[in-house]
Order: C-alpha cells, then structure tokens, then sequence
C-alpha cells in the first residue's frame, strides 16, 4: 500500500493547476504540504462566531499524500482524499462546499482573451484586454477558482443552477381564531381566512367537493376517503385547493363604497383536487428541539413563577410546542386540533379566560401541556412516529440538529470558560456522545 500511495498519492505543487509554489507550496489551494502528525487526534475548528465544528485530523508521515484509506487504497488503488464527517452540520457544510468547487481563472481569461482578439479585425489594445479582465472579474465577484463550464455560461448568459423544483412555500400550522358577529335575524357569521389550513380543517364538510383530473391513472384519483385519510403535511403536499364562492364573491362595507372579498365559512364551499406534482414545503416555524415525550410539565401551586407561555425555558418551550406541530402535522384531525384531540372538558376549560389567561394568544401554555398528554399517550402507545414514514425523517433531523447546535454552544462556552483551550479528554467525550 505505501508504494501505491508513493506512486499514485503524491501530491507536488503545479502553479497552474494547484496554485502551489516552490518546494513550500506557497498559495497552495489544497494546503500542501500539510503538517506531520504521529496520531489521530479530535480537533475543534471555528466555522463562524457562534459555532464549532468538530473534525478528525488523521495520522501523517508524509506532508505530500492527501487523507488515505487503507481500504481504499487496497482496493481502489488509486489517489483519494477522506474527510470524517461527525454531525449533520458538517456534512451540509462540505456537501455545499464540494458542489461549489472550481479552478483557478487567471489561465480561463487569458483564454478568453486571446479568443476574442483572433475573432476581431484589429489586435485587441492592452487597455480593452485590462477592462475585459475587470469586467470578468467583477462578474465572478472576484473569487479565486472557476471551472470552464461556470465561465462558459456566464459568458452565455445562462443560469448556473439548475432546479428540479422552483420553490418550497411556507406553510403555517399555528393556532387559528376565527371571528363570529350576530347578524340582525339572529344568524352567526363565522370569518376565517381561506388557506391550506382552513381548507384542511374544512375537507370533511358535506358541500365540500373533491374531484379527480379527467383521464387521471387510478393511482391518481382522489376520493373523499383518501382526503379524510390525510394528515395536514399530505394535504398541503399533494391537494390543490380553491375557494368558490355560492352567491356574490364580493360584499360592500356600509362605511365606504370599497369591495372586498367575503371570508364568511358559510358563503361557499371547498374545491379539491390532486396535484400532478408533489409541492415541497416547509413549515413556517422550524423547531430543532429535544424530544418531546420528555417534556417535564409545569405543577401549578402557590409557589409556581412559571404561568405563561413564554416564562419557560427557550428550549422547554420549543420541546412542548414541537409536541402540538408533530399532532397538527402528522396526525390526521377535522374542523380544529381542539376538537379532534381534547375532550369537551379540556375545551371547557380552555374557553375560561379565569382558568387558561392565554386562550385568546396564539401561544397557551394550558393549551399546549393538555396536547403534549394526548401525544404523551400516543407516544406510550407507539403511536408516534411509525418506521420508515416521513413523520420519523423529520423527527430524527430535527432532533439531529438539536444536538448539532447543543454541541457547537457546549463547546463555545467552554473555549471562552478556559480562554480558547480545549482538554482532549472533552473532546474525546464530545465526539462519542
């Protein structure tokens, strides 16, 4: 193996290719010659003000071979270069890092340069060839590597990205309040805005209409079962929704003569039908937290400081919301989460500003620990979650993230507690929690 890496793993400085200069390699984009390590040690790097990046830097005994496999270099026999990726920040750091990889331009411009002047009549005077050079690199925003085919399509004028998708909406979950006038035959008026949300929350009412595209596949129809079925993810994923008006979609203000569209929930009726892409979305609210199930909740006596919302922890506040997002999300409900996961006690209660001080705020603290029960009790029930569904994709990153970030502020703080220096026997614990 050290004769295949002697032959096929050396690296040696080209100015034209690497930027590397003399027997140091000065400029060097890839860093060589690197410095000789007699062990594989952790180390801790700065990524930005706040965070840490955790890396492996791996035995070395020549400052010209790259970061080698042995099994790599058994089978594969050939030049490579492996990098340990230790969380999920870090390995979106160096896939993003990797996709934009590119050379060096000094040598493209010239290119570019000697093409144009053969293409025009006269030489080029060395003034234009400046200004063309400044033009290009103001363009580039003046970075130091660019591939041919990045500088082909600037020149061309074409997109340097390519999308498979062109967007991901947002798409809110929180708590929604609707408003209710009297009118003068004694009828309620129920306003509420007409969203994704409401048209979810609505899907199941007898006017609403679900209808299949014509010729669709049978794998493509959409029944109001399969709308039934659906959690709110699948719906805002899958279903386009539409808003129709029965009567006049328009009313008139009786103080001014200003039109405006009715969002009376009587007025008209839901029109549903399936997507023929899937739409990517994200939710408005992103919550890397801790799991949920192991939310402590608060004990109400005398002595209790914590009585709303927001007097919790950050992160205790974010664990026991994440537990009301996963069951608005994943868990399939009708007309509200109220009605379709507490009971009528439990809504009783929520409606008595003297025992829930919180129940006209889009965050309750009442309202959202009588959740975190019911997803408690499903959680005991293995309810939550199941195997290979996307519910548990997006349970497992988030809580990834979570310890992403836990780790990057537990090591910030403690390089400011020892002024910059880190023990290894930390690091060494760090890296196997």
């Amino acid at each position: 193996m050290a004769r295949v890496a002697a032959v096929s793993c050396m690296h040696h400085c080209i100015p034209s290719i690497c930027g590397g200069v003399g027997e140091f390699g000065v400029g060097c984009r890839f860093d060589f010659p690197k410095t000789l390590l007699r062990h594989t040690v952790p180390g801790m790097m700065r990524v930005n003000s706040t965070q840490m990046e955790a890396r492996m830097l791996l035995r070395r005994t020549c400052d010209r071979v790259p970061n080698l496999n042995e099994y790599f270099l058994l089978y594969w026999r050939g030049n490579h270069d492996v990098t340990v990726l230790v969380d999920a920040a870090h390995k979106m750091r160096y896939a993003t890092k990797y996709a934009a990889k590119s050379g060096r331009y000094s040598e493209l411009l010239n290119e570019v340069i000697e093409y144009v002047s053969r293409r025009t009549l006269k030489d080029m005077p060395p003034n234009m060839q400046t200004v063309l050079s400044q033009l290009l690199l103001a363009d580039i925003s003046h970075r130091s590597f660019m591939t041919k085919q990045q500088l082909a399509y600037h020149v061309m004028d074409l997109p340097l990205v390519q999308k498979t998708f062109t967007n991901v909406d947002v798409v809110g979950f929180y708590h929604r309040s609707s408003i209710q006038l009297c009118s003068q035959d004694g009828n309620t008026i129920v306003y509420s805005d007409r969203t994704e949300y409401s048209a979810y929350a609505e899907r199941c009412r007898d006017n609403t209409i679900v209808s299949s595209r014509k010729n669709a596949k049978p794998e493509n129809e959409l029944t109001k079962e399969m709308v039934a079925a659906m959690s709110f993810r699948q719906f805002a994923e899958t279903v386009v929704h539409e808003w129709i008006s029965d009567g006049d979609k328009t009313a008139t203000s009786k103080t001014t003569s200003r039109r405006f569209l009715t969002r009376d929930v009587n007025s008209g009726h839901w029109l549903l039908k399936r997507r023929t892409k899937r739409r990517h979305i994200r939710f408005s609210t992103v919550l890397y937290t801790d799991l949920p199930h192991l939310y402590e909740p608060v004990e109400v006596d005398e002595s209790t400081t914590q009585t709303s919302f927001f007097s919790l922890d950050y992160n205790k506040r974010r664990q026991l919301y994440r537990a009301y997002m996963e069951l608005v999300c994943y868990c399939p409900w009708q007309e509200s989460p109220e009605e379709s996961f507490l009971n009528e006690e439990d809504r009783f209660i929520l409606s008595d500003a003297a025992q829930d001080p919180e129940k006209d705020h889009r965050y309750s603290l009442r309202r959202l620990e009588m959740f975190w029960k019911v997803y408690k009790r499903k959680y005991d029930a293995n309810e939550i979650a199941p195997v290979g569904s996307e519910w548990l994709r997006d349970n497992q990153y988030s809580y990834t993230m979570y310890l992403v970030t836990s780790h990057n502020t537990d090591v910030h703080m403690r390089r400011l507690e020892n002024a910059g220096t880190l023990d290894a026997r930390y690091l060494l614990n760090f890296l196997k929690y």
